[in-house]
C-alpha cells in the first residue's frame, strides 16, 4: 500500500530580494502578507515582528544582497533573511539597560520563535537567519 504521507509535497518556499536600505522591513512585511496562506493572525503579527528584526539586522549589520524566504504549510511558518555579510550574529544573554535603543532583537526573535537559529550562506558567503512558527491547534 503506498504512503499517503509520500505523495505530499513539501511547501516550495517563495524568495524575494530586498533593499539594502530603510525600506526593507517593510517590503519584507508586505511579502509575508502575500503569502500568509490563510495562517491565523496572531502568528501572522509574531511573523511580522520577528521578520522586521531580522531585516533591520541585516540591513544594519550586514551587507548586500538581502534576501527573504518564507515556507508556509497550515501549521508552520519558516522565515529566513539571507545578507552578503561574513558576521553571524551572537544572542546576547546579558542585561540590555532599558536606555539603549539598540540590542535587543535577537532576544525578542529568542522569546517569541518556537525555533531559530544561524548559519553560515551557501559555499560559505553570507549568513542566513532564520525563524519558525507553530500555529497553535484550537
Amino acid at each position: 500500500m503506498d504512503d499517503p504521507q509520500k505523495d505530499e509535497a513539501l511547501p516550495q518556499p517563495v524568495t524575494a530580494p530586498l533593499p539594502h536600505d530603510v525600506r526593507a522591513p517593510t517590503l519584507a512585511r508586505c511579502f509575508l502578507h502575500q503569502n500568509r496562506d490563510g495562517l491565523p493572525q496572531a502568528l501572522i503579527e509574531n511573523a511580522e515582528l520577528l521578520t522586521s528584526e531580522l531585516v533591520t539586522n541585516a540591513v544594519l549589520h550586514g551587507q548586500p544582497p538581502i534576501a527573504m524566504e518564507l515556507a508556509v504549510t497550515p501549521t508552520t511558518l519558516d522565515v529566513a533573511i539571507d545578507d552578503g555579510g561574513p558576521n553571524l550574529p551572537v544572542l546576547d544573554t546579558s542585561a540590555v539597560s532599558g536606555t539603549q535603543p539598540h540590542g535587543r532583537g535577537l532576544q525578542i526573535v529568542d522569546t517569541i520563535a518556537n525555533q531559530w537559529g544561524v548559519q553560515k550562506g551557501p559555499r560559505g558567503n553570507g549568513k542566513r537567519v532564520w525563524f519558525r512558527l507553530f500555529a497553535r491547534s484550537s
